[in-house]
């Protein structure tokens, strides 16, 4: 496969692969490496925030201390530390008298009692008590360590934010594809009337391109031009089928912006094959000791105008005319204009 086959697959599969590994590699990086591989992981939570079992061995903890130390203040302290924003000191009760309970069936008479005593201390109001709201001074503001509830908040604004991020990113990446448009064939500049004291010169080969015309293109380079070498991309009923082109030869036998050779190539996608013909000044191809410097890349003909060369490979058929042509200079040796219309014919398959 050549350098311009290659080309011409990238240009057509390079947006299904860019998807393909931007998908591949949000599943990496979201799935199993942050979910699985290393997750978040969260340490120093609020006692409040901790689940019914947790606390329910807290407040045991808590009146453990109490009964070894009889530190009511202390007590006190930690057992704030279990109450949510919205709860009361009766529900607080409610759950100490839940948690000594359900100890006191399981046959653990000891922690309920310290449960129980644990409410007498701290002068806990009965469950479901409804302590009325007390007027208290407006309080100062104050920094306040980040709450459950403010953390909850923290980690949804997060997540939300993520997942903007990552639709815009995926906006942003269809929005580059659909940019990509396939390369516009060029509108066809018609040939130029044949002059009345010019004899018109034979075609070396005949137009028999089968079935209807696929594809129209115009190369045209003018001198100057340092790396010419333009592309058109083949298509029938709307599928890339091949690629074809015409680039300036360089090597051996010309200069950037000078040259003396073309290289007329057609791709064929469905053979994978390339084909190629030399097209030369009337100076190089006369000239016999830069024949043998001509690299091996097909026919070498002859620019003339009018003249027609056809490539074919298993499936396509390229016509190639050369509808104006000049020269720097007397010698005919280095092209200062060339102009050429490509047309690609389909090939019938066999009967």
């Amino acid at each position: 496969m050549t350098a311009k086959s290659i080309g011409a697959w990238l240009r057509k599969a390079l947006s299904i692969q860019v998807l393909a590994a931007f998908i591949l590699g949000l599943v990496i990086g979201l799935v199993v490496l942050g979910w699985n591989v290393w997750p978040v992981k969260w340490t120093d939570a609020d006692p409040s925030d901790l689940r019914a079992s947790q606390q329910d061995a807290y407040l045991q903890l808590i009146a453990e201390s109490y009964a070894l130390t009889g530190n009511a203040d202390f007590a006190r302290e930690r057992l704030s530390a279990l109450k949510k924003p919205a709860q009361t000191a009766a529900d607080l009760s409610a759950m100490i008298e839940a948690s000594a309970q359900t100890r006191s069936q399981a046959g653990k008479a000891e922690d309920a009692i310290r449960l129980q005593r644990l409410v007498t201390a701290l002068g806990l109001p009965p469950a479901g008590t409804v302590v009325p709201p007390t007027a208290q001074p407006k309080p100062q503001p104050t920094t306040q360590p980040t709450s459950g509830g403010s953390k909850a908040l923290l980690r949804v604004l997060g997540t939300t934010f993520f997942l903007i991020l990552l639709a815009g990113g995926v906006m942003v990446l269809f929005t580059q594809l659909q940019k990509r448009e396939p390369r516009r064939p060029r509108p066809i500049t018609p040939a130029p009337e044949p002059s009345p004291d010019r004899e018109a010169e034979p075609a070396v080969e005949a137009v028999s391109g089968v079935g209807p015309s696929a594809n129209h293109f115009v190369a045209e380079y003018h001198s100057g031009d340092d790396a010419y070498d333009v592309s058109f991309s083949i298509e029938l009923a709307g599928e890339f089928v091949g690629e074809c082109g015409i680039a300036a030869l360089t090597r051996a036998i010309g200069e950037p912006g000078h040259f003396k050779a073309f290289d007329i190539w057609m791709f064929d996608k469905l053979a994978t094959e390339s084909q190629t013909k030399l097209l030369l000044s009337e100076g190089a191809a006369n000239d016999p000791v830069l024949s043998v410097r001509l690299p091996e890349r097909g026919e070498p003909v002859q620019a003339r105008l009018d003249r027609v060369l056809t490539l074919e490979s298993e499936n396509l058929r390229l016509v190639a005319t050369i509808v104006d042509l000049d020269y720097e200079d007397s010698s005919n040796m280095v092209f200062s204009k060339l102009v050429a219309k490509l047309d690609v014919f389909p090939k019938a398959p066999p009967a």
